[in-house]
């Protein structure tokens, strides 16, 4: 694509270029960030974003320092000699700062649209007329062309060396802390540069802006003050590293990793933490670098705008090493970046969830839904400055991704947003230019390694390119699903690239406008783009089932394609494997193997149950404690161990469960009916026949189903008998367990469930009926005839499955079908998918409710 095709600006990179001439290579840039350390990724933003010289170990000599904090000796020796390197790093860097920052004062204009520009309003345009929208607009594209002009990222290189100094220092510090550092109470030092604040062990609150707080562990309080940005230019620092404790962190906007033409850290090194934050916060960087790294634990992140990994004219990171972590957010957060912007949310393991919760309704296109730009997505300002970068980086779990407009995967007006994430079975949800879309100019891609995940968006997702972009979804491995309503699954439009690429596993596929998805692409601009959807085997499901192992051109210059064109070139997964364990001796140690639940466990399922029933009936009294067990694992293994049991001594088993129904355990008494079923013990029959009239229903809801599965002819009439009973799920049951038996005046019986007035009788008379032997047309027509009002007919012809498919039995149904009365053709009809699959050519397949032939 044309990296010209739009008027060239000064934020726009050669890195920006390289996404228009190579953007298939959008994946491979993508992964050299999110395989990175974080220090190799501030390394490479910086130059790929221009934004200063990269100088590591700059700032680690410490000359003079007592006289540059000025503090006086005494306080110096309390300072640990780490926390003197990393205040050495600010002080220089505050000294190679002072004329940047001045500036910003003879730029009043510039200065306070630094963050202003970046912030959504809610209801902005409530009550103005058009006319009013439009000047509001136009002003703010001038005032926008006056900060982009004069704005240079370039400038705070300083800082951000500095920052990397002292976040590879701070990663050191987390793993040495002296448990002593502030003894019994926390030490607080008065620097030129800010407070210093030295910890103890103990639950330490923290009230007030501090340039560096070092605490060795407790639970602890951090409460920050109201930053403002003035505030900011004269303290801009703020350093936090915590060793560890279930800490609460509560602070307003700038705040927790946050870096406004400073440095912005924290490094705790674990706990179940609390963040909660407001705009500018939990790893964001504006003309600054802001990190916010925890090492473990379960986490919550809160945060509002321009947070939780986000970069404008500088560099944000969130990095949580492992924990199961929730993410919650308003909008242009969990890896986002803006003009000159590097933004990274990188979570390493855990089941995670991401949420962006917007207040912002995007009133270009809904009234009910919002504007987010979240996980993985970058924003350029339109047409005058290009976007940056923003990527998130999953590591592993089963995690759940929630956004609306703009989100996982998307970038608009020249960036790069992306989402990677590495394994577990995840959810993607969005509504609109998500799941690799790229918009305006620029590139969204979605990759997901493995996992058998769910994407839902409604359109312009899952591989959209939008206007000389590239949107791009893949997915290596797993069973996955699909749900878009247009625009996606490889389509797009004006002169974009699209592509979904699917390379293995049974897949489904829900489109409900497929002219645009599946692989589409139009004309325009008086030439053509691409969209290609490709699926690279497995035994998939569309709405249309003729399209596996097809392919068909669509539109323009888009393509469909469903083919085995990948298996030799995917890697075999091998199978997670675990060990066996020795099979205990001790009885109630083996019982617990045969009941195992957790998967790493399962292998010694099966050889445990084994092992308990070669023992023969006289491990029986040793089982006698669990047949009330309201653990379903041990009810399964109850209801494999028994029935063998039974065939070792029949005698024994049965007098067990004709002795059991007499328990007041309701658990008891069903497992002896599952029992009975499987084992179709008919010498029990007489038991469950007088459970049959039991004052609960519960019991000759049982004792129906227990008859049923043993299946023998003899309790066909006291079935019949519970067919009038007084509850509706006894009479249910007993319709069932006739249909099942499969008398042959079992239908006759079963006429009457159709004067039901509880639909569940109905349902399961039929089903009963399917479940049963297969039976000739004459049986099933009687059974028909029985259903004399149109919506009980509708409930019977879900029978027609159970009709045997012979001539015969075919020809009869055909002139049954030719005399019956319109409602019940009307009925078959609507129901041809319950026509045995060699009758079904008879019959038109029904466009709409109620269509015949």
């Amino acid at each position: 694509m044309p990296p010209d095709f739009s008027t060239v600006d000064r934020h726009r990179m050669p890195f920006h270029h390289e996404l228009f001439t190579q953007p298939l290579n959008a994946f491979d840039v993508a992964h050299a960030y999110t395989d990175a350390s974080v220090a190799d990724q501030v390394s490479r933003a910086m130059k790929d974003l221009n934004l200063g010289d990269v100088v590591p170990g700059s700032f680690l000599l410490v000359q003079r320092l007592s006289e540059k904090l000025k503090i006086s000796s005494e306080d110096m020796e309390k300072i640990p000699n780490y926390a003197g390197f990393i205040l050495a790093s600010l002080v220089e860097a505050e000294q190679r700062l002072s004329d940047t920052r001045s500036q910003w004062q003879s730029r009043p204009e510039q200065f306070s649209l630094c963050d202003s520009l970046w912030m959504n309003e809610q209801d902005d345009d409530t009550g103005m007329s058009l006319f009013e929208s439009y000047e509001k607009a136009r002003e703010a594209r001038r005032r926008a062309e006056v900060f982009f002009d004069g704005a240079n990222p370039e400038e705070f290189g300083p800082v951000l060396n500095a920052g990397l100094d002292i976040y590879g220092l701070a990663l050191e510090v987390k793993d040495i802390l002296d448990p002593r550092v502030g003894a019994t109470s926390v030490i607080i030092i008065n620097t030129s540069i800010g407070r210093v604040a030295l910890g103890t062990m103990g639950d330490d609150v923290y009230v007030g802006d501090f340039v560096l707080i070092i605490d060795p562990g407790g639970n602890d309080t951090y409460r920050p003050g109201n930053r403002t940005k003035e505030e900011l230019l004269k303290q801009p620092h703020h350093i936090i590293i915590d060793g560890g404790g279930d800490d609460v962190y509560i602070g307003g906007d700038f705040a927790f990793g946050a870096g406004f033409t400073g440095v912005g850290i924290v490094v705790d090194a674990g706990g179940n933490d609390t963040y909660s934050a407001g705009n500018f916060s939990l790893g964001c960087g504006l003309f600054g670098i802001g990190i916010l790294h925890d090492e473990a634990g379960q986490d919550t992140y809160l945060g509002k705008q321009n947070c939780q990994g986000a970069g404008f004219f500088g560099i944000g990171i969130l990095k949580d090493v492992a924990g199961h972590d929730t993410y919650r957010c308003h909008a242009q957060a969990q890896g986002f970046g803006a003009t000159r912007g590097y933004g990274m949310l990188a979570d390493d393991a855990g089941n995670d969830q991401y949420i962006a919760s917007s207040p912002f309704v995007d009133a270009l296109r809904y009234e009910a839904h919002f504007v987010t730009f979240t996980q993985g997505a970058s924003l350029g300002f339109r047409p005058i400055a290009s976007g940056g970068i923003g990527l998130l980086a999953d590591g592993g779990g089963n995690d759940n991704y929630i956004t609306d407009i703009y989100g996982q995967g998307t970038a608009y007006w020249f960036g790069l947003g992306a989402i990677v994430d590495y394994s577990g079975e995840d959810r993607y949800q969005a509504y609109q230019y998500a799941q690799g879309s790229g918009v305006h100019f620029a590139t969204g891609i979605v990759h997901d390694l493995k996992g058998d995940d769910v994407y839902v968006s409604h359109g312009v997702s899952q591989g959209c390119g939008h206007d000389v972009a590239l949107g791009a979804l893949i997915d290596e491995h797993g069973n996955d699903s699909y749900v878009v309503e247009s625009l996606s699954l490889g389509g797009g439009n004006a002169n974009a690239i699209s592509i979904f690429v699917d390379r293995a596993g049974d897949d489904s596929y829900i489109a409900r406008n497929t002219s645009n998805t599946l692989g589409y692409s139009d004309f325009r601009r008086y030439s053509g783009m691409i969209g290609l959807f490709i699926d690279g085997g497995g035994d998939d499901r569309y709405s249309e089932n003729s399209r596996n192992d097809s392919t068909s051109i669509q539109s323009t210059f888009g393509a469909f394609v469903d083919a085995e064109i990948v298996k030799d070139s995917v890697p075999s997964q091998s199978p997670v494997t675990y060990a066996h364990m020795v099979l205990e001796d001790d009885i109630d140690k083996l019982f617990i193997q045969a009941s195992a639940a957790p998967l790493k466990y399962q292998n010694n399922v099966t050889p445990a149950r084994e092992k308990i029933a070669g023992l023969g009936i006289d491990v029986l009294p040793y089982l006698l404690p669990y047949l009330g067990t309201q653990m379903p694992r041990e009810r399964l293994a109850l209801e494999d161990i028994l029935p063998k049991l039974r065939k070792v001594d029949s005698s024994v088993i049965d007098k067990l469960i004709i002795d059991s129904l007499e328990s007041l355990s309701g658990a008891t008494k069903a497992l002896m009916g599952t029992l009975a079923g499987k084992s179709q013990a008919t010498t029990v029959i007489p038991a469950f026949i007088e459970m049959s009239k039991d004052t609960s229903w519960k019991s000759r809801r049982l004792a129906a189903l227990a008859l049923g599965r043993i299946g023998d002819s003899s309790a066909v009439d006291a079935l019949t008998t519970m067919l009038t009973d007084d509850h509706p799920y006894v009479r249910a049951r007993a319709a069932y367990a006739i249909g099942i038996i499969g008398t042959q005046d079992a239908l006759d019986r079963l006429k009457i469930t159709f004067s039901d007035g509880e639909a569940i009788v109905r349902y399961t008379s039929v089903e009963g009926a399917r479940r049963g032997k297969k039976r000739s047309f004459d049986e099933v027509a009687t059974y028909l005839d029985g259903a004399e009002d149109y919506t009980n007919q509708l409930v019977v012809v879900r029978l027609l499955p159970a009709v045997d498919t012979s001539t015969a039995n075919r020809t009869k149904f055909v002139d049954w079908y030719n005399e019956a009365d319109d409602d019940l053709r009307v009925v078959v009809n609507m129901t041809w998918l319950s026509l045995p699959e060699s009758w079904q050519d008879y019959f038109e397949r029904p466009k709409a409710i109620g269509s015949l032939k």
